[in-house]
């Protein structure tokens, strides 16, 4: 009797739990801690790691950099521009080269004289309208598709989400912002 319970169940068993294949830090040559994951249209897996970005197509595995090759925390996947991803002191986006390469241009240039002293780490990046916003330790990073515009948030930004088209932060120690116009107002 439990023999063919567990024949009748298992088939309905496996098909609640997806395949997972694991990957041992020996067989993708990076570092030891992956920060962010996401798929692109072509089915590949990339991974914001503490050395680099990393992407597989489940058989080979390649490595991309930041220009400071700093740890990948962010990723952004935008369908048209490329992959977006933010880092220690640096943020920008990989675009596929026409060799079919992904090349790494850094957006830290389009501040111009408006940079911080310090950006610190870049956390998240969200797209919002037709804007990029990355979201760093004590600023916000609003990318145009030409320039960046930088705000200063009150305190330390501890983290944020797009919600129905708009930025909201948590700020430590005074509670939710949204991000409007420029400005952090405190939500209702």
């Amino acid at each position: 009797l439990v023999l063919s319970v567990l024949f009748a169940a298992a088939p309905r068993l496996c098909a609640t739990y997806p395949l997972v294949r694991n990957f041992s830090r020996t067989q993708y040559s990076a570092g030891r801690q992956n920060w962010s994951v996401a798929q692109d249209k072509l089915g590949r897996m990339l991974f914001g790691n503490s050395d680099c970005l990393l992407v597989t197509d489940s058989r080979h595995w390649y490595q991309y950099f930041l220009s400071n090759y700093s740890t990948v925390r962010s990723l952004l996947l935008d369908g048209t521009d490329g992959v977006y991803a933010g880092g220690s002191e640096e943020f920008g986006v990989f675009r596929t080269s026409p060799a079919g390469e992904l090349q790494y241009h850094s957006l830290m240039g389009t501040m111009g004289s408006r940079r911080p002293g310090a950006i610190g780490e870049i956390w998240h990046i969200h797209k919002a309208g037709s804007n990029i916003l990355f979201q760093g330790d004590h600023h916000i990073f609003r990318y145009n598709g030409v320039d960046t515009e930088v705000f200063a948030a009150p305190a330390k930004i501890a983290t944020s989400s797009v919600i129905k088209g708009n930025l909201y932060v948590a700020i430590e120690g005074m509670g939710l912002f949204y991000f409007k116009n420029g400005k952090f107002e405190e939500a209702p």
